[in-house]
């Protein structure tokens, strides 16, 4: 819904200003780049789209419902076998517990291979 009522904009801030480059067009997407966990923080600037000064982000009665809002998206980090034992446990709780699907989003880089082994069996079982 987001994407449908904002679209990003080119700026800068300064002194907690905003100021919108008036002759950039508006982009749909970014790449940003993670080099390390040490990086600059990015800003995304965002404005109204043309016609939807009033709509609301969050309704109740959302009428483009689609087939993924349902699923509940977990985004994990887990470096060394103590944080992957958690994850684990968290996996396992998150499906026990809830009635929605889920959909885990795991960086492969930082897993050990036993835990891909063992999050491949998961996966099958759940």
């Amino acid at each position: 819904r987001g994407a449908k009522i904002y679209e990003m904009v080119e700026g800068t801030v300064v002194n907690g200003q905003v100021k919108v480059n008036k002759d950039a067009s508006a982009t749909s997407s970014r790449n940003i780049v993670m080099k390390d966990f040490v990086s600059t923080s990015q800003i995304l600037l965002v404005k109204r789209r043309e016609g939807y000064e009033n709509a609301k982000l969050y309704s109740e009665h959302d009428d483009d419902k689609g087939g993924d809002d349902d699923t509940v998206h977990v985004f994990s980090l887990a470096t060394g076998h103590l944080y992957e034992r958690f994850l684990k446990i968290m996996m396992l709780s998150v499906t026990k517990r809830t009635s929605t699907k889920v959909k885990f989003w795991l960086f492969e880089n930082f897993l050990s291979p036993s835990f891909k082994v063992t999050a491949t069996a998961m996966a099958k079982h759940i």
